[in-house]
């Protein structure tokens, strides 16, 4: 009996520890079964983590791609706004032409009108008038062609004076002063022409030329003549340039053959 009871006893005990181990593999496989599924979803969670990271990049990519178009667009803006103010230059630069061409058109008128007036107011007074100055400068050309031939019948007459003695060496110098000093006048005559005006610059030829004739007449020796012959060859000099452009410039182009005669007539009579 008591060897039945301690075999009782240790079936009893067998069977606990059964039991038991029986819910540890119980409590195990639920272990298991748990970790398996806190596994999935670790894993899907992991999963859907990546996939709202795949997300988030595209949308920052798209975000990016939206920031390159803004910027694109805002440097369209740009240009456009450089075009429109090109265009407005543009605009600015043609009116400011068009402007300048309309002056230019009513200056153009003006100046016709004002030819048109003067050509009616010419007449034959303005041809009297040139044929004035033509016949001044003639008068100038007489003048200095009489200055040239002075010597031709003045040296004779002064051979021939008892009173006044010259040499032949006096003689020359007499005769080659007054081209020499023509020359020289001829250059001062740009710059005079240039400060006084062509007919200012004639009209102050006058009291040189008649002060060279006087102290020609009063000279009682070579000395005084060739001194008068130095101013008077100065002065046509002066005379021979000045002239011509006075001439030039006053007389019409249409006139100058016929108004030439007076300075070419004039200056062979002298």
């Amino acid at each position: 009996v008591i060897m039945a009871d301690h075999e009782s006893a240790d079936a009893t005990r067998l069977r606990e520890r059964t039991g038991r181990l029986t819910q540890e593999g119980d409590i195990d496989d639920g272990l298991q079964w748990s970790t398996k599924e806190d596994a999935e979803s670790t894993r899907e969670d992991a999963a859907s983590t990546r996939d709202a990271a795949a997300s988030t990049r595209e949308d920052a990519a798209s975000t990016r791609d939206a920031a390159a178009s803004t910027r694109e667009d805002a440097a369209s803006t740009r240009d456009a706004a450089s075009t429109r103010e090109d265009a407005a230059s543009t605009r600015d630069a043609a009116a400011s032409t068009r402007d300048d061409a309309a002056s230019m058109r009513d200056a153009a008128a003006s100046t016709r009108d004002a030819a048109a007036s003067t050509k009616s107011t010419k007449g034959i007074s303005h041809i009297i008038y040139q044929a004035m100055g033509a016949a001044c400068m003639g008068l100038g050309g007489m003048v200095a062609t009489l200055t040239m031939g002075y010597t031709s019948p003045a040296l004779p007459s002064m051979r021939a004076d008892p009173n006044f003695s010259i040499t032949k060496e006096q003689e020359s110098w007499i005769g080659a002063v007054m081209p020499a000093c023509a020359l020289l006048g001829s250059v001062a005559a740009g710059p005079l022409v240039d400060h006084l005006g062509r007919r200012a610059t004639l009209l102050h030829l006058t009291w040189p030329l008649v002060s060279s004739w006087v102290i020609i007449a009063q000279s009682g020796g070579v000395g005084g003549v060739i001194l008068g012959r130095m101013m008077g060859g100065a002065c046509v000099g002066v005379q021979a340039a000045a002239g011509s452009v006075f001439i030039a410039e006053t007389v019409e182009l249409r006139l100058r053959n016929i108004m030439g005669f007076f300075p070419a007539f004039l200056g062979n009579l002298g």
